[in-house]
């Protein structure tokens, strides 16, 4: 099983973003709180009926390993963060699927 998450501290509840392949991800925290990367996987995990419908989504088993840390080192520790879910980004997982970049994260003091 994959697992990509990680917590420091959090004040506030989670978010949880989808973004399909080739777009822009907008994180924000209001009110000064900074953003702290729980989760995130450039990939697949569910089908297209329910996140990104495209013909090209019946993989569910496509994880980007580095997506946490690539997610993390852009984000962390900013009130606003903006990603783009692309395979320029994360390198290609899976050929022949349409992805999405699927992040949690919470806003949290400053650390």
């Amino acid at each position: 099983m994959h697992t990509y998450h990680k917590r420091i501290h959090s004040v506030s509840a989670d978010v949880t973003v989808i973004t399909c392949e080739h777009k822009e991800m907008n994180l924000v925290c209001p009110n000064g709180r900074v953003i702290e990367i729980v989760y995130a996987n450039y990939g697949r995990t569910v089908p297209g009926t329910e996140a990104c419908n495209h013909a090209s989504s019946s993989n569910l088993a496509c994880f980007e390993e580095e997506s946490l840390s690539i997610v993390a080192g852009e984000c962390d520790g900013e009130t606003t963060c903006t990603v783009l879910a692309s395979n320029t980004v994360f390198g290609n997982p899976c050929g022949n699927t349409f992805k999405y970049l699927n992040v949690t994260y919470s806003c949290n003091c400053e650390f």
